[in-house]
């Protein structure tokens, strides 16, 4: 429900200048774009002193890039044999896009595995696969 507020006032609002406060990264993330300050007390008092610096929010941006730019939190919104395979699937791209041998076998197994969980992920997959050429993006179907 939070990730849908904000599209939700847009729709209705569609020229109205919106000022918010939040502790939700789904709240953040679900902008699309626009200007956050994200304020930061001192752990000491409480108190938030100085310049106030805004971050731009830009389209596309993750829950994940939210969380940790934003929020300046650890973010595991994807676990680390996730992060495992989807940085396989960068090197093996790196490789396709050079010329370099790739085991397709173990990419195919990997890309399939990271197309079958959400949205995030295949968009990742996704934007790394369309730099290739459209024989290297052929390779990637099974024989």
């Amino acid at each position: 429900m939070q990730a849908r507020l904000f599209p939700a006032i847009r729709a209705l609002f569609p020229h109205a200048q919106i000022f918010a406060t939040t502790h939700s990264p789904f709240v953040v993330a679900s902008l699309g774009e626009g200007v956050v300050f994200p304020i930061r007390p001192d752990p000491k008092d409480l108190r938030v002193r100085g310049k106030v610096e805004a971050r731009r929010l830009e389209p596309g941006s993750s829950l994940e890039w939210v969380v940790e730019e934003i929020f300046a939190a650890p973010s595991r919104f994807v676990d680390e044999g996730t992060r495992a395979r989807l940085e396989a699937h960068k090197r093996a791209m790196d490789a396709l896009r050079t010329g370099r041998p790739v085991d397709l076998e173990a990419l195919r197994a990997t890309r399939t595995f990271l197309l079958g969980l959400n949205d995030e992920v295949r968009a990742i997959v996704a934007a790394r696969e369309v730099r290739l050429s459209a024989d290297q993006r052929a390779r990637l179907s099974p024989p």
